[in-house]
């Protein structure tokens, strides 16, 4: 019989190796699996603003943004969030569109619909009022539309603004050539990015759109390194296309490579783009679905440190085969607990880069 006092020893000897090794896998998964974004805090619910909400990839982005704030873990959520931020009231029914083909009957109310005059820095602050985060993009498709009633403060009830879209809107009109509105889309930027410090935003995601001229993305940079807020520049070299079979339920489509290259204090936009390849592989064979980067621009707030500012680069080696969600089966899938299919496999990879 083995002595009380000698087995009490190896009893404090197991549970020490034991709270060891426990503490040795926490701190492993902290370094490699875990999130270091929103979702390192899942109960601290962060507020996201979408601007140009009406736009394709932005719909995306809110439609995923909210999914993602109905279920725990994420991070995102809020009352009346996400929130688009359009310029007209015809931004509401260009979002909701989108929301309710690829989204499954998903609705933006009214409560998340915030007008905004985006000549004026100051009027921008004030609706962000309550943002952790922000997505934004670089080049958004313009439309002139007139000003809705009782919106922009001692405008002309005739006066006329530019809806913006990030980044396509289908059969919308784009009233502003892209090529030689160069200043109008650096303002609009500058704006943007100005309020977003202003209103004391934690974190914006840059979503880099297909019409940035190369002079455009040096500029914007510029403006991202003197500013103080922590930045996700995203982009792609690859084609990017619209899937028109897509909803959320049929998930992350392509296989994607993501490459991030941190930016450290005292960079500038030069070096960054000098030493950076913009190009891709040159064969035009690339193309990486609206859709895949709009899941990529919600999990990175989900998975990435927001102190940290960086380049993130995704290519697509192919597009998977859609799997037909219509097969019969005696359990239908359930999608109640993804806020996006094949999310998991941006997290993994996402969380290992910084």
């Amino acid at each position: 019989m083995i002595p009380r006092n000698v087995l009490n020893y190896f009893l404090l000897l197991f549970a020490a190796c034991l709270n060891s090794a426990e503490s040795s896998f926490s701190s492993s998964m902290s370094e490699t699996s875990r999130p270091r974004g929103s979702g390192a805090f899942p109960a601290n619910k962060q507020k996201v603003s979408i601007f140009g909400a009406a736009g394709y990839l932005g719909a995306n982005c809110f439609g995923f943004v909210q999914r993602a704030g109905s279920i725990y873990g994420t991070g995102l959520g809020g009352v009346s969030f996400p929130r688009c931020i359009g310029a007209t009231g015809f931004a509401a029914q260009c979002l909701n569109k989108v929301l309710l083909r690829n989204f499954k009957l998903a609705f933006a109310g009214e409560d998340s619909i915030y007008l905004t005059d985006m000549t004026d820095v100051n009027y921008i602050k004030r609706r962000l009022k309550g943002t952790d985060a922000a997505i934004l993009g670089t080049v958004y498709q313009l439309e002139k539309r007139p000003v809705t009633s009782n919106t922009y403060e001692g405008r002309n009830p005739n006066a006329k603004t530019y809806e913006f879209y990030l980044d396509d809107r289908r059969a919308g009109r784009n009233d502003v050539d892209f090529e030689s509105s160069f200043n109008i889309h650096l303002d609009l930027f500058r704006n943007t990015m100005q309020a977003c410090s202003d209103a004391g935003i934690k974190h914006v995601v840059v979503i880099e759109t297909p019409n940035t001229i190369d002079v455009l993305r040096r500029e914007c940079t510029k403006i991202l390194l003197e500013g103080n807020v922590p930045f996700t520049y995203l982009r792609t070299s690859d084609e990017m296309i619209q899937l028109n079979d897509f909803t959320f339920e049929s998930g992350i489509r392509g296989n994607l490579n993501m490459v991030s290259s941190l930016v450290k204090p005292g960079d500038e936009s030069d070096d960054l783009w000098d030493s950076f390849d913009v190009q891709g592989d040159f064969t035009g064979l690339g193309k990486t679905a609206r859709e895949d980067m709009a899941a990529v621009a919600v999990q990175s707030l989900i998975s990435l440190d927001w102190s940290k500012s960086r380049i993130l680069d995704v290519r697509t080696n192919n597009l998977f085969i859609q799997t037909d969600l219509t097969h019969t089966a005696t359990k239908p899938p359930k999608f109640d607990k993804e806020w996006c299919v094949r999310s998991n496999l941006l997290a993994s990879r996402l969380e290992r880069l910084d």
